[in-house]
């Protein structure tokens, strides 16, 4: 009997504190542990790929890139397999080819666009002439050869351009180590003479004006050379 009243005398303490643990519960923010979840289409996909969870998203379009930028941040080439877009597949590849700055990567990949690029970047990189000529864009090609030509100051790489790159590669040489005897290669007597006053005027050397054979050219180095 005392056990009754007991418990009848503490019932609405026991009420109130349950109340209480259930008005905590639903009050609460309700947050789901995969906030992307609630989004659709495209806007799903787009939060899922910041978060790098390629798997769950639906377009074959958002899923390769998201895989892609994960296989670069994993630094894991097998990834790269995993991507349906040759064009994507090419891109993740190059990106762990310079990753870890390995130019046979570079062979492996199909899409020519990623190809060349990935070439390029390594023979700049590396100052890696012979790499220049597995590129297949002609342009590209070119442009790899001089950069790596002026980097190196060899001029023997300029010869790998078409005029008239191939005159303002050695004449950027010639001028960046004072050698007038590079201006002998230039394709015209009016450039040869030019980059000998260019050198001359450089190396503060008059001497070199008197290898001009435009009197023109010769005098104006001269003037320049000794008003310096």
């Amino acid at each position: 009997m005392k056990s009754k009243k007991l418990f009848m005398a503490i019932l609405p303490l026991i009420l109130i504190f349950l109340a209480s643990c259930n008005l905590e519960i639903t009050e609460g923010p309700v947050t789901s542990p995969d906030a992307c979840l609630e989004l659709t289409g495209l806007t799903k996909d787009d939060c899922y790929s910041e978060d790098l969870k390629c798997s769950k998203i639906d377009s074959s379009v958002v899923r390769d890139s998201c895989v892609a930028e994960l296989a670069k941040s994993g630094n894991k080439l097998s990834a790269c397999n995993l991507i349906v877009s040759e064009k994507t597949k090419g891109y993740c590849q190059s990106q762990i080819a310079e990753l870890n700055n390995n130019p046979t990567i570079c062979a492996e990949i199909e899409d020519s666009y990623w190809k060349n690029n990935c070439n390029f970047q390594l023979a700049i990189k590396n100052n890696a002439d012979s790499q220049c000529s597995l590129i297949t864009k002609a342009e590209q090609k070119s442009t790899c050869f001089q950069k790596i030509a002026v980097a190196k100051n060899d001029p023997e790489l300029c010869y790998f351009l078409d005029q008239p790159d191939q005159d303002k590669c050695l004449l950027t040489i010639a001028k960046s180590t004072q050698d007038y005897l590079i201006c002998q290669e230039l394709s015209t007597a009016l450039n040869r003479d030019v980059c000998r006053a260019k050198v001359a005027e450089l190396a503060e050397d008059p001497r070199i004006c008197d290898k001009i054979g435009y009197d023109m050219i010769k005098q104006s180095c001269k003037e320049k050379v000794l008003s310096s």
